[in-house]
């Protein structure tokens, strides 16, 4: 198995779905070896401001993914293991 570069992707984190599993990762793992995770979205600017707001770690990544775009689902899908999504 190809081994990928996120555990867990968390697409659509600035919502508010999005923000509950963003915040549970956080609380259970923050920047822990044992998981990396991201936040993906359309806007990076409001996944950085829901990071900030949270208190997450800047260690954790944000990926620009949009539904309308297929390079840029397809660049987040290759990335992961597992893609959370809440759009």
């Amino acid at each position: 198995m190809t081994q990928r570069q996120y555990g867990i992707v968390v697409y659509g984190a600035s919502g508010f779905t999005g923000r509950l599993v963003a915040e549970y990762l956080n609380t259970a793992y923050g920047d822990a070896p044992e998981l990396s995770w991201a936040m993906a979205g359309r806007s990076v600017s409001k996944l950085e401001a829901v990071r900030e707001e949270m208190g997450i770690s800047g260690n954790v990544d944000i990926l620009a993914a949009d539904a309308s775009d297929p390079a840029s689902l397809k660049v987040m899908a290759e990335s992961a293991s597992v893609i959370i999504t809440t759009v």
